[in-house]
C-alpha cells in the first residue's frame, strides 16, 4: 500500500469510536436516505451519493468531487440549462487547480470527537 501513498489503519471491531470518519459518513448517508420519501432506499442511493459528493464542505473549502476530479461535477439539472455561456475552463485555470491540488496535504486526518454532541 505504500506505493499508492496510503496507510492501513487497524480499528477495533464493534467499536464505532475507533473509526470516527467512516461512522460520521454513515450517519450522514443514513440521514440523507431518510429524507427521501420512499422505503426502497436502493433506488435513491445513487442520487443521495451524488448529492453528498457534490456538496461544498466548508472545512475542505471544496466538495469531495472537486478534490478528486479537480472540478465540480455537472449535476443532472445542469444539462437542461442553456449553454450560451462557456463553462469550459481555460488551460491556465486547469493549471492553477492542478497546482492547488498537488500542494494539498494528502495526509489530512479527521478529528475524532469524544462525544456525538459536538459533531455537526
Amino acid at each position: 500500500m505504500k506505493f499508492l501513498g496510503t496507510e492501513k489503519n487497524r480499528t477495533t471491531a464493534y467499536n464505532p469510536a475507533s473509526n470516527g470518519q467512516v461512522e460520521r459518513f454513515h450517519r450522514q448517508l443514513k440521514q440523507a436516505i431518510r429524507c427521501q420519501a420512499t422505503e426502497r432506499w436502493v433506488e435513491v442511493l445513487p442520487s443521495v451519493l451524488l448529492g453528498i459528493r457534490s456538496c461544498f464542505k466548508e472545512d475542505l473549502g471544496a466538495s469531495s468531487a472537486e478534490l478528486v476530479y479537480g472540478t465540480t461535477l455537472r449535476l443532472p439539472g445542469e444539462f437542461f440549462r442553456s449553454s450560451s455561456s462557456s463553462t469550459t475552463p481555460t488551460h491556465a485555470e486547469l493549471n492553477i487547480k492542478r497546482n492547488t491540488l498537488s500542494a494539498l496535504n494528502h495526509d489530512l486526518t479527521c478529528e475524532e470527537w469524544s462525544s456525538n454532541e459536538t459533531c455537526t
